[in-house]
């Protein structure tokens, strides 16, 4: 993907391009189970409110201004900038080892988007105590 093609032509990123993304990860999970798993359950009402609730949020983003797009995947997800200490903010270089505050990081096992190992690497990284 040449993300600098993708945001001359678009500007912002619309919120389903990210969606679609983040769904090509799992696709037939994300694309026909979401469904069957629905019209398996229709005779549950709870289940039916809960899978709508869900599908919302999943579907109810926001466009994402395209340099913040373009930053992200290529500092952040491609150059994984932050975790090698490449980051510059404002002209100084990011250390995860000046993090002395208390950091509480949420990680899933099963999380497709952010496999564990990269989740928990961070925490090797920060000096905090408190972790």
């Amino acid at each position: 993907m040449d993300v600098d093609k993708m945001v001359a032509a678009l500007g912002n990123i619309p919120p389903g391009v990210i969606e679609f993304g983040a769904k090509l990860l799992k696709p037939v999970e994300n694309f026909v189970g979401a469904y069957t798993h629905v019209l398996d359950n229709l005779a549950d009402p709870e289940a039916v409110e809960n899978w709508q609730a869900m599908h919302k949020w999943i579907h109810d983003g926001v466009p994402l201004t395209g340099e913040t797009f373009r930053q992200w995947v290529k500092e952040y997800i491609r150059g994984n900038e932050l975790i090698r200490g490449a980051h510059v903010v404002k002209g100084q270089r990011v250390n995860l080892a000046d993090i002395r505050a208390a950091l509480l990081n949420i990680a899933a096992k099963y999380d497709h988007l952010v496999p564990l190992s990269h989740s928990t690497s961070i925490m090797e990284l920060v000096s905090s105590p408190d972790k």
